[in-house]
């Protein structure tokens, strides 16, 4: 019986450790994420770039209707990368959810540093293009970010900051938002391989310790 109670308790302990070996996970807090947009008439000004208020979801769109109505939405998403201090050889990825099918392709682009509040300004042609992806199909995207999170790293920034944005003109696509706790934007990050070799060293420790534990057991 002690045996058992034992092993539960390695498993436990393994399982914990297990969940440090695959990394943190970091999402967009407070307003950190939120739709940047401007609905414009015949007049084209800065001030009409504006957030949007708290949702379940993020839309990306390009809409040049005519010659007097145009609209773009870009979602910007921010997150908290102060924990991240003094790595190297950050190797992360990105990962959104796109909730229904939109249309053409959309782009993942990176604009550095941020401050963890998403403020109204011309993002269109804002940062560099990471990667594309096809909002026609619903689902998990993910993305490499590694090069790109640690030059915030480098730069020693507190915040990474993307946005998503549409390839051309009537691309459309909407992603959860952080208010989505199933499907929130996330940056996963693989841990550096000193922390990979500890934690298999431990789990195989304390299969070890449990394995004494039960010989010495069987001989009283």
């Amino acid at each position: 019986m002690l045996f058992f109670k034992q092993i539960t308790k390695t498993i436990a302990v393994s399982i914990s450790l297990c969940a440090i070996a695959n990394g943190a996970t970091i999402t967009p807090s407070g307003g950190s994420d939120a739709v940047v947009n401007r609905d414009w008439g015949n007049g084209f000004s800065a001030s009409d770039w504006v957030t949007s208020a708290a949702s379940m979801t993020l839309g990306a769109d390009y809409d040049p209707s005519d010659s007097d109505y145009r609209y773009w939405r870009v979602p910007e998403l921010q997150f908290p990368i102060s924990s991240l201090s003094g790595r190297t050889n950050v190797n992360a990825s990105l990962s959104v959810y796109v909730t229904n099918s939109g249309s053409g392709n959309m782009q993942l682009r990176y604009l550095g540093d941020g401050t963890g509040n998403v403020i109204a300004e011309n993002l269109f042609n804002s940062g560099s293009i990471i990667d594309t992806f096809a909002s026609t199909v619903a689902g998990w995207h993910s993305f490499d970010i590694s090069e790109e999170l640690q030059q915030s790293v480098d730069a020693g920034h507190d915040w990474a900051r993307f946005t998503i944005r549409s390839n051309d003109w009537f691309d459309h696509v909407t992603i959860a938002a952080s208010e989505d706790a199933v499907y929130s934007p996330q940056i996963n990050i693989v841990p550096e391989p000193s922390t990979l070799c500890l934690t298999i060293v431990s789990i195989f420790a304390l299969v070890a310790y449990a394995g004494r534990h039960r010989r010495g057991a069987a001989r009283q």
